[in-house]
């Protein structure tokens, strides 16, 4: 597994789909968005986004994937760990 950093990510989402019902007008007026913690393993970036994981298989496979656009990046810190001949 190539894993580029262990991170966490704090971000802004702007979705809000954890809930499957209607809506009034005023509820939909008043949504603002929520900072989000993401912690994870950095597989991959470009000038847009951020690619993080949260589990890798010894397979190659991998899993809890975000996609997490830049400019809604409040901050970001590189995690040290321990481990980190573990991604070889």
């Amino acid at each position: 597994m190539n894993f580029k950093s262990f991170e966490i990510i704090e971000w802004l989402d702007h979705c809000t789909y954890s809930e499957s019902r209607w809506r009034t007008e005023e509820e939909v007026t008043d949504l603002e968005p929520i900072r989000v913690l993401t912690l994870g393993f950095v597989i991959g970036e470009t000038k847009n986004a951020v690619k993080v994981v949260s589990t890798g298989a010894e397979n190659g496979h991998l899993s809890g994937d975000f996609l997490i656009l830049k400019k809604a990046i409040v901050r970001r810190k590189k995690i040290k760990t321990p481990w980190k001949d573990w991604s070889k």
